[in-house]
């Protein structure tokens, strides 16, 4: 890695660390809704009993909360969050509000979200792509892959859209090379993850390690994955102090994998149940938590983590935060010459 690498790597892991120690809220994963028409045999959100929609006045009072700043970034999602009966308008909050944001989607609403896009000026667009054709339909149950392929193709030049792969055990790494393939010639960005099991999706099925032909695909994080499933990998829980997730019910979730609410909005504000003593105590005693791998929370933790090793020694950094695995960490870095994450 270069030296010019290096030092973003610093730049990145300073400003992340000082959001840690400060515990400033930099994301929230906003799933306004539940509701879901895909049938996903690695989420099982859309099999829930009862579903619930997070209120416009709710989300308009989150975004003038004074835990929230313009830094905050907003992952606006569900379920589908097109299923939402105001997505329209929590869109609007959100950007009247002046904060950056993702709508993520399946693409099971094609005109409606190219034309959110061309009309509302949404910034950012993430799409899941397991695979094409009968792929994506024996993954998620419903077959969305030409509504995405369209998508993409009108709205390229418009927004920046990342494609998500997951691999999972009804997909294969051909499939992935197809996906690659088509991100590649359209001109937008991907990346690849692996199925996990958070409580919240109900999974079924028990997660399995990451096949080896898979490998020239992973980036640094997810190299570490079948590491960290034999259980030869630990580091710090640190992402919980700056993320956290709000479901439709006005729950606001610790992280996405441990069903530990610290409050409800629909009876204390956010700032209320953010800098509560309870939810401080929470943040320390899930400081050590290792129990899962998720791309949407960990890699911060990844990050800080090689940043800390590349200042101080393994010694230190144990003597700091507790006996954690810091140079493997170190080396997936220097194996994968890439950029900080934001």
């Amino acid at each position: 890695m270069s030296l010019f690498e290096t030092a973003k790597h610093l730049k990145h892991g300073l400003t992340r660390s000082i959001d840690v120690k400060n515990r400033n809220v930099r994301v929230i994963g906003l799933m306004a809704t539940d509701l879901c028409k895909s049938r996903c045999r690695h989420c099982f959100i859309w099999n829930k009993k009862e579903h619930s929609h997070l209120s416009v006045d709710v989300i308009g009072r989150l975004v003038r909360d004074p835990a929230v700043t313009r830094k905050t970034f907003f992952e606006l999602t569900g379920g589908e969050f097109l299923e939402h009966p105001d997505w329209r308008e929590i869109i609007k909050l959100v950007k009247d509000a002046g904060n950056d944001f993702v709508v993520l989607s399946n693409g099971m609403y094609p005109d409606e979200l190219i034309e959110a896009v061309k009309e509302l000026g949404i910034p950012n667009v993430y799409m899941s792509l397991d695979g094409l054709g009968e792929t994506y339909k024996r993954v998620r149950g419903v077959d969305c892959s030409d509504n995405i392929l369209r998508i993409v193709d009108e709205i390229k030049d418009l927004t920046n859209i990342h494609l998500g792969y997951t691999i999972t055990p009804w997909n294969a790494v051909e499939d992935l090379e197809q996906v690659k393939a088509l991100a590649e010639e359209k001109g937008v960005e991907m990346s690849v993850g692996a199925y996990q099991s958070p409580e919240f999706f109900d999974t079924v099925k028990p997660v399995g390690k990451i096949s080896p032909e898979y490998e020239p695909y992973l980036d640094e994080f997810m190299s570490l994955n079948n590491t960290w499933m034999d259980k030869n990998l630990s580091i710090p829980c640190w992402n919980i102090r700056t993320k956290c997730y709000i479901l439709g019910n006005g729950d606001v979730f610790l992280c996405q994998q441990k069903s530990v609410v610290l409050g409800n909005l629909n009876e204390k504000s956010f700032n209320e149940i953010w800098n509560s003593p309870e939810t401080i105590a929470t943040h320390e005693e899930y400081a050590a938590c290792n129990d899962c791998w998720l791309a949407c929370n960990r890699p911060l933790d990844m990050q800080l983590a090689y940043a800390g090793r590349l200042v101080f020694s393994n010694n230190r950094l144990n003597k700091m935060f507790g006996e954690h695995d810091w140079d493997l960490v170190l080396d997936a870095y220097r194996n994968h010459n890439s950029s900080p994450g934001s």
